[in-house]
């Protein structure tokens, strides 16, 4: 039960409401600073490395309500996930992220991203998710799960902001 390459999952509902803002609230009022779960002190916020976006780093112990929530509805379709990245993307004017293959992650063996929807898409204009050519259009809540060997990217955004949960994981078996 594993991910095919070229097929992305959409979760509608991945997220109720309550874990949107309980995303939006650690979001809002978490330090600049965090202890890692290797121990390092690290800047929770920084600016991406592809593309042009703001991207926020957080423990698994800060998203383990989520976690708890999405493990459920994850393992209808990769067999036992191992999450090891949790993040949130901001995008603001003109933010984007060009289309590209994620790169291998031999530190974590991390293979696979999940993409959660948490800003009303009436909320901006622009900022499109494209997987495989494909145009996904996500709703508050829902996930996108796909593989790092696909082409992905978004596109720019052209009023208002654009708010999303990034998890990284690879399958255990």
């Amino acid at each position: 039960m594993e991910i095919l390459h070229e097929d992305p999952i959409v979760i509608k509902n991945a997220l109720s409401p309550e874990l949107v803002d309980y995303s939006f609230n650690l979001w809002q009022n978490s330090a600049l600073q965090f202890t890692d779960d290797t121990d390092q002190l690290r800047d929770r916020v920084s600016a991406s490395t592809v593309g042009h976006f703001i991207v926020s780093y957080w423990t698994q112990k800060e998203f383990q309500p989520i976690l708890d929530h999405l493990q459920s509805q994850i393992d209808k379709h990769v067999s036992n996930p191992v999450f090891n990245d949790f993040r949130i993307l901001k995008y603001s004017l003109n933010c984007f992220i060009p289309g590209h293959l994620d790169g291998t992650d031999t530190l974590r063996n991390n293979t696979h991203n999940v993409i959660i929807q948490l800003t009303d898409p009436n909320a901006y204009k622009g900022g499109k998710v494209i997987v495989n050519d494909t145009e996904y259009n996500l709703d508050v809540g829902d996930a996108l799960i796909y593989d790092f060997k696909v082409l992905h990217e978004v596109r720019p955004i052209k009023q208002g902001l654009r708010y999303v949960m990034n998890l990284r994981f690879h399958s255990d078996d």
